[in-house]
């Protein structure tokens, strides 16, 4: 019997025996309740779309972070840098300072070490080449003003598409001797973006007291 002949017949018949019909036909073709049904639908409504969307978003956004860096190098214009699919990063026991030294690479770097709390130095590297090092990273905490700042330092020549917002945000220009610093100052962090002597460097700071302490921050560095 078709669905739509057996609700005609059911129809025809008293309250009382259409629902003892309709659960025997339920039963019969082991039909879920309909208040699970419609739950089940609305789930399907709300929840798994959105979730489908977040999820190609995160890939999107990982694989973007990922295939686009090159390789560190010190400064030689006549270099091209190789294209770069994975990389990691690997925390080291040392400061920008002593790794500049030790590599002897003309880095720049904040010199807070003396009054620091906290200091962390990673080095993001080829995954499948420890060797080559892609950017370097250093977290520090300033024990006496309390200051925040995150430092980022590739070679010139390197690109990854994350610094590229890093860079478009910086919206305000200064001079600190012939170097030219893009910058942005919010109250919970500023931003500042300059090149010297064959490398980038990217400064980020939490909570500024000043809107113009990251460039004291850049100033120091540059001239020290």
């Amino acid at each position: 019997m078709k669905d739509n002949d057996f609700h005609k017949l059911i129809e025809q018949q008293n309250a009382q025996k259409k629902a003892g019909k309709y659960a025997e036909f339920e039963k019969k073709h082991d039909l879920p309740e309909a208040n699970t049904v419609k739950a089940k639908q609305k789930h399907t409504v709300r929840y798994i779309p959105f979730g489908s969307v977040l999820s190609a978003l995160c890939l999107i956004i990982v694989l973007t972070f990922m295939l686009n860096a090159e390789k560190f190098m010190p400064p030689d214009s006549s270099q091209t840098p190789p294209s770069h699919s994975l990389y990691e990063a690997v925390r080291i026991d040392y400061t920008v300072k002593e790794y500049s030294a030790n590599e002897e690479l003309p880095l720049l770097y904040i010199d807070w070490y003396d009054v620091a709390d906290d200091v962390q130095t990673w080095l993001y590297v080829d995954i499948n080449n420890n060797d080559d090092v892609i950017y370097i990273k250093e977290d520090i905490a300033n024990g006496e003003t309390g200051d925040i700042v995150y430092l980022y330092i590739m070679d010139e020549h390197t690109s990854v598409d994350i610094f590229t917002f890093f860079e478009q945000s910086c919206n305000k220009t200064a001079v600190i001797g012939e170097v030219i610093i893009n910058w942005s100052y919010r109250s919970a962090l500023s931003t500042a973006f300059f090149k010297y002597e064959g490398y980038k460097y990217y400064i980020q700071l939490e909570f500024p007291m000043e809107e113009d302490a990251i460039l004291k921050i850049a100033e120091a560095m540059i001239l020290k």
